[in-house]
């Protein structure tokens, strides 16, 4: 996917999400369950650990 096409995802979508990892399950489930990229997780948390937002 090239940066025009580039999805933007709800705040409320990226909370869920690292509260979800940060619960106990791994990136890979996360991503199914949410049906998102691992590399999108690992930015998401990523940006958190760096700012403490999403």
């Amino acid at each position: 996917m090239n940066k025009k096409n580039k999805m933007t995802y709800s705040e409320d979508l990226r909370k869920k999400v690292i509260e979800a990892f940060e619960g106990g399950m791994s990136q890979e489930e996360v991503s199914r369950v949410f049906k998102i990229g691992t590399g999108t997780i690992k930015r998401w948390r990523k940006i958190k650990k760096e700012t403490g937002k999403l």
